[in-house]
């Protein structure tokens, strides 16, 4: 019995897998980010990632990746409360599908994900 033909990839499929790959966050890693200076204007420099590469991929679903229904995970909160005025700021650093830090200038900022690109590999 012969085995059926494997599926090919066209070359458009593959160089948009391929640029999806290379702009994934590694950790610590060379970006080039926005940011808003103290004065109000936007600026633009090279740092450091130093949060958001871990955050989940949910484009897509990997089934043995999952628990079984209706199990919950140990330590998880049904309810949060809100932040006090003060700690919204601080808020903010656990949300990580919104924002990431990066080291500027020796200095971590809390920058939001969508100003932030990786630098192209030498």
């Amino acid at each position: 019995m012969a085995l059926p033909p494997k599926p090919s990839i066209g070359w458009e499929a593959f160089a948009e897998l391929e640029a999806r790959r290379q702009a994934r966050f590694r950790p610590f890693m060379q970006v080039k980010a926005s940011y808003v200076k103290h004065g109000g204007g936007k600026a633009e420099c090279i740092g450091t990632l130093l949060t958001g590469w871990g955050v989940p991929n949910r484009a897509s679903s990997v089934p043995h990746a999952l628990p079984p229904e209706g199990v919950r995970r140990a330590g998880t909160q049904t309810y949060r409360s809100p932040a006090p005025v003060g700690l919204r700021e601080r808020e903010k650093w656990r949300d990580e599908e919104h924002f990431v830090g990066v080291l500027i200038h020796g200095r971590d900022r809390l920058i939001p994900r969508a100003w932030v690109t990786p630098m192209s590999a030498p």
